[in-house]
């Protein structure tokens, strides 16, 4: 009897800090920015993955506000698509972190009607993966079993910079990869922007000469190796990436929940 009390008191305890925080976060401009971002996909199924313990941290029950604001989103723009048929669509919801304790898993299985489970198989044009502040070592799990062609997590170029590029590319090669072509886009699109802005100098009949630089004999360059990143290999050759900007706001209730975010579309 008094562990059924305390069950229901737990219970009601997360309810309330859920309700409560999906209030708070749903006015938040990172919402906006998120949906946004992800409005022209179509999948049928979400996976959250490294979600955290909802009853322990608040930041895990911030980003599982989230989930639910993605779930409902994709479901209304799903269900808008196909307003001819029938019956309405759900998008199934799965979750798995190993941290999750009872309290957790009742929590999203008879409240939120998500599924927790660890083995998860399904065809990855249809998943969208939700890994918020995911240990690049699982990352690189992900990418290499199962696939994923869309995925809003932690953004990549954050963690190419904790590592040389030799040992980025030898321990994690498709988080690497990713990385390569995001870094190659970006200056692609820096170098255009300048060459859109600048602005020619009038032709005077003057010549500028630029003075030489005179290098000493025999002076020792370093040359940074040169990678060979085979992408050949890789179930990908192009990557959009687009980082949410507002999570680096820390401002605010949710704090960190969202920081270091991106959304990817990988082809």
């Amino acid at each position: 009897m008094i562990v059924a009390i305390r069950q229901m008191k737990n219970e009601a305890r997360l309810q309330d800090s859920f309700k409560e925080k999906l209030r708070v976060l749903q006015r938040g401009d990172v919402v906006q920015e998120i949906l946004s971002n992800i409005s022209g996909i179509d999948v049928l199924f979400v996976r959250c993955l490294g979600l955290g313990s909802v009853s322990v941290s608040y930041l895990a029950m911030y980003q599982l506000c989230l989930l639910k604001l993605v779930v409902d989103y994709l479901n209304q723009n799903l269900n808008e698509r196909n307003k001819e048929e029938s019956e309405m669509v759900e998008i199934k919801v799965s979750l798995w972190d190993p941290v999750f304790s009872h309290e957790d898993k009742e929590f999203f299985e008879n409240h939120l009607k998500y599924t927790v489970e660890e083995e998860f198989k399904c065809d990855p044009s249809s998943v969208l993966y939700y890994m918020p502040h995911f240990p690049v070592s699982i990352f690189e799990s992900v990418l290499t079993e199962e696939k994923p062609k869309f995925i809003l997590a932690n953004d990549l170029t954050a963690y190419a910079i904790k590592f040389p590029e030799t040992k980025y590319f030898s321990q994690y090669p498709n988080c690497a990869r990713l990385t390569k072509l995001i870094t190659n886009k970006a200056k692609e699109e820096s170098v255009e922007k300048e060459n859109c802005t600048a602005v020619k100098p009038p032709d005077d009949g003057f010549q500028i000469v630029k003075k030489k630089n005179r290098k000493k004999k025999n002076s020792l360059v370093y040359q940074p190796p040169v990678i060979d990143y085979g992408f050949e290999t890789a179930y990908f050759k192009k990557v959009k990436s687009s980082i949410i900007r507002e999570g680096n706001n820390t401002d605010n209730p949710w704090s960190s929940a969202f920081t270091d975010m991106s959304f990817m579309v990988i082809d």
